[in-house]
């Protein structure tokens, strides 16, 4: 919410009343920043990628060797996988890949949402497709019974082939044991 003075204020709960909290909203611009403050800090390295340089590659490597430091596995995953993410705003993702350790970058929470969601698409898409293909060996293999029945009762191929819908080539087994 704002007010005529172009503030924005946040209601916030003190016990049972509300009171206004005003700030005025900052915009960063990342690109006129000095990466300094945002290499020093890990929580920032992501954004560092971002921050003023002649060159985003030569950038990216030195947020990885800052990355290299953080021995929390997790944190260091995560915040591998958002410095990819907005390498890629600058950077080639062939080149962020062989910047960044991508095998890191899979142990990310986000990279293992994405996987498991793939993963269960691919599975939905696996069973759709599977009872396809089976309805349709299905109705092939009755087609083929049917036919068989109708040769044996004695009927003309060409007619076993305009009733079953079968080709010549499928009634070869067909016709070949009945003979």
């Amino acid at each position: 919410m704002s007010n005529r003075s172009g503030y924005h204020y946040v209601r916030v709960s003190t016990g049972e009343s509300y009171s206004p909290l005003f700030c005025n909203p900052v915009h960063i611009r990342l690109w006129e920043e000095a990466p300094a403050p945002f290499l020093s800090s890990p929580g920032l390295l992501p954004l560092a990628v971002l921050t003023q340089s002649q060159n985003p590659t030569e950038r990216l490597r030195e947020v990885a060797l800052a990355l290299d430091t953080i021995e929390n596995r997790s944190a260091k995953a995560n915040l591998t996988t958002a410095s990819a993410v907005f390498g890629r705003l600058l950077v080639e993702p062939k080149l962020i890949r062989t910047i960044l350790r991508s095998d890191i970058m899979k142990e990310s929470a986000i990279y293992q949402e994405i996987l498991q969601e793939g993963e269960q698409r691919g599975l939905l898409k696996g069973k759709l497709e599977g009872k396809r293909e089976g309805k349709l060996e299905g109705k092939r293999e009755g087609k083929l019974e049917v036919a068989q029945k109708l040769l044996e009762r004695g009927l003309p191929i060409s007619e076993v082939i305009s009733i079953t819908g079968l080709s010549a080539e499928d009634l070869k087994p067909i016709a070949t044991k009945r003979q």
